[in-house]
């Protein structure tokens, strides 16, 4: 739906982190350079990605994401995941 509005969207995507062993602090780091990145030099509107419902809310309380879709089942790894999206 963003693109069909005209916006640029970077989809992160396959990136798989302990959240009990690593520091937010280096997880909130390595989003924010991606988020950079993908604006300075991509020019995108949005970034977007796919969480597992259970790690939403760090990812709308620490990052700064938006929820923009409904839960659903993601067959391939049995979780359910939260689309997110940031400007």
């Amino acid at each position: 739906m963003l693109r069909d509005h005209g916006c640029r969207v970077c989809e992160f995507l396959n990136l798989t982190v302990d959240m009990n062993s690593a520091p937010r602090r280096a997880l909130a780091c390595l989003f924010h350079a991606a988020y950079l990145f993908a604006g300075a030099v991509w020019s995108c509107d949005f970034g977007v990605i796919e969480a597992p419902a259970r790690h939403a809310e760090f990812f709308r309380v620490s990052l700064g994401f938006e929820t923009i879709g409904e839960e659903r089942l993601n067959a391939r790894v049995s979780t359910v995941e939260q689309l997110l999206c940031v400007h």
